[in-house]
Order: C-alpha cells, then structure tokens, then sequence
C-alpha cells in the first residue's frame, strides 16, 4: 500500500482510490524507487524532501529517507552536516556543482569520516571541507566503506568531487597546514 505525501492537484474527488500504476503522458506517478530527493538552505528537517518546494535542511535528514533507486540533489550553499555520513546502497547524492556546493562538518564532528559509503551509490558535482584527521581513532577521511559494504552490480562511482582540507597550524611556509599531521585524509 503505498502512500501519498504531497499531492499537488486542482481537483481529485473520490472516495477510494486504489492502483498498481497511475501514469499520465507516459510518466508514472506513483512513488517508487527512483525518486528525487531535494536539500536546500532554506528548507526544514520536517519537510518530506520530496518536492524542490518541500526541501530537507540536511543532507543527513535526506539519507534518512533514501531508498536504492533515489538520488538526492542539493541546492547551492554550504551545508554544515554531523558527520559520518552514511549512503545506503544504490543512492546517488548530487550537488549543484564543486564551486556551488560544499559541505563540511559541524564542530563536534569536524574529526570524523565525512562519508560511509556502499556499492552502487554515486557521489557528483560537490565539495567537501573542513575536517581534520584523528590519528588516535584513525578518522578524518573523506570516504570510507560503510560497515557491511557490498557490491551488487557497480562499484561506488565518483564524478567532480573536490576534498579540501588543511592542518590545524598552519604557517607562512605552510599555509594548508599538512606538517600539523592533522589534515584530513582523502580516503
């Protein structure tokens, strides 16, 4: 039984509407797999995610309601998330491009791996920054395979993806700060 978050329509009248496909102009209308998923600065964490007007605030809030099939698209801007950032199999995630889309993390979390990946995800168009390597719990890398990584028909696929990253101390003869030994790593 599927359900309708949102339906934006000038009239439907009925008492029970019941269906295995509903299609208009040969475009199915039902949500399945495969959907859009949308992020954006000035959406809400209580919003379904499902619309460009109907935006999540997080990236994270997105990868909560992704199923394989879905990629989720985010808008421009700077997105402070809690890392790690986990991508369930088969999810594409796609910024607005490596200078319109950076994401980074929040203070609490500016030492942990940005993102734990699975097979067939696909990660486009965004750039990741401000993180720091912790070499204690060896944490801090831009991607990592998530716990119970698989490989079902690809492996994951990256496309126009930037890693910026600098030491703590930086210094004159070293202005992203790499000798500080606490640059976050590539993955």
């Amino acid at each position: 039984l599927k359900r309708w978050r949102n339906l934006y329509s000038d009239e439907i009248i009925a008492t029970s509407l019941s269906t295995d496909t509903l299609t208009i102009n040969n475009i199915n209308l039902l949500l399945t797999p495969g959907n859009t998923i949308y992020v954006s600065k000035n959406g809400s964490d209580t919003n379904y995610g499902n619309h460009a007007h109907s935006t999540f605030a997080t990236l994270k809030q997105a990868l909560t309601s992704a199923v394989s099939g879905d990629t989720v698209v985010i808008f421009p801007g700077t997105y402070e998330e809690q890392f790690p950032l986990t991508i369930p199999e088969g999810v594409g995630i796609r910024g607005s491009g490596i200078s319109a889309t950076t994401i980074k993390p929040t203070l609490a979390t500016n030492n942990k791996d940005a993102f734990l990946i699975s097979g067939d995800t696909m990660l486009e168009f965004f750039t990741i920054s401000d993180f720091y390597f912790d070499s204690v719990n060896n944490t801090g890398y831009a991607f990592r395979f998530a716990n119970g990584f698989k490989t079902t028909s690809r492996s994951p696929y990256f496309h126009n993806i930037t890693v910026k990253t600098q030491g703590s101390v930086t210094s004159p003869t070293d202005l992203r700060g790499f000798a500080s030994g606490d640059a976050g790593a590539g993955g």
